[in-house]
């Protein structure tokens, strides 16, 4: 970088790189010679501009740096010296404890309480019992039979004892209460609020401070990463929100196998690279899968690319495709999903 100051004003010479990419538009097929030239270029870009500060939207450090206020306090030095860790009155740092796995460790963040000390001996077998059959028996089920001569139970009280612990819809032998109420959390937290009949207000911020670090996940579901980009989290939001969609579009355009040529036989094609092949069906070879002895095989349809997008028209979009490759032959199945989309 080269600075200097014209008139009053400050400028900036920035040597940078600006890239370009190709993308394979006809990937190779059946021994066709791939593309093994670079997809991208670089090139020296020089910029001549006054220099503007933009506007920190989250944590400005010292340095002058601005990070995401989610940094602050994580016992991380996200600024590079130490200002985002200042006059913190707590820091919530990674949890690096190497938890012990007891048996029944998996059930913890469900609110399960477990009790087994207060049981010394209970329906024919005690508490170690069930200790060696756990221990041995859930790692390697095959086993258990061995398990049980050397404890001195049968095999058939070993698999009692697994499957009631697997079970945790019906009552328990061993367990005492069960809580679903609590879900996710540090495992002391979960035990102190399983023992109290109303826990206070600092408990509960406790508990909720530590599901982050270990957290059960009720409901899954998948979302774009642009839609982590905030006006509160990133300067110029909007643009990078808008890249980001573009980069993902031009991701699915890369991986699709929907530019592959179609294989025969109902075999599938992927996209390996930048070349196809064909994975066929059980009596089917060849490249393409072209050699069968069968005759008259239905053949599904399969959808060839997305067009383009249309022009925004009362701020929407489509595109489309069409299911030609194949289509449907011989009573095959059509193709899945639509035709057109719209945004």
């Amino acid at each position: 970088y080269l600075a200097f100051n014209l008139g009053g004003l400050e400028f900036i010479i920035s040597i940078l790189l600006q890239y370009r990419f190709a993308r394979v538009e006809q990937p190779s097929q059946f021994g066709g010679d791939p593309c093994d030239y670079t997809d991208n270029e670089s090139e020296d870009c020089v910029i001549n501009r006054p220099c503007s500060k933009a506007r920190c939207e989250g944590f400005l450090c010292a340095t002058g740096r601005c990070i995401n206020r989610r940094l602050l306090c994580n016992g991380d030095d996200d600024c590079g010296d130490q200002s985002d860790e200042a006059d913190c009155k707590k820091v919530y740092q990674r949890c690096n404890q190497v938890l012990e796995q007891f048996w029944g460790i998996q059930m913890l963040s469900s609110g399960v309480v477990f009790l087994m000390h207060i049981y010394s001996v209970f329906k024919g077998y005690n508490f170690r019992d069930v200790q060696a059959c756990t221990q041995n028996g859930v790692k390697v089920g095959v086993t258990i039979k061995e398990v049980s001569v050397s404890v001195g139970i049968t095999a058939g009280g070993c698999n009692a004892i697994l499957k009631e612990i697997g079970d945790t819809t019906s009552e328990k032998k061993f367990v005492e209460d069960f809580i679903a109420l609590i879900r996710g959390g540090a495992s002391e937290h979960i035990t102190a609020l399983a023992n109290k009949d109303l826990p206070n207000a600092e408990l509960m911020q406790e508990w909720g401070d530590a599901v982050q670090y270990n957290p059960e996940i009720i409901r899954m579901k998948v979302e774009p990463l642009y839609n982590l980009i905030t006006a509160n989290t990133f300067a110029n939001a909007a643009t990078l929100k808008q890249n980001m969609k573009l980069a993902l579009e031009e991701f699915h355009q890369e991986t699709s196998n929907c530019g592959c040529t179609q294989c025969q036989g109902n075999g599938t094609p992927f996209l390996k690279g930048t070349r196809c092949e064909c994975i066929c069906p059980l009596g089917h070879e060849g490249t393409a899968c072209e050699r069968t002895q069968r005759t008259n095989v239905p053949i599904d349809g399969n959808w060839s690319c997305w067009s383009s997008w249309t022009p925004s028209s009362g701020r929407q979009k489509s595109r489309s495709r069409q299911c030609n490759n194949p289509p449907p032959q011989n009573g095959g199945s059509p193709c899945p999903g639509p035709s057109q989309e719209t945004t």
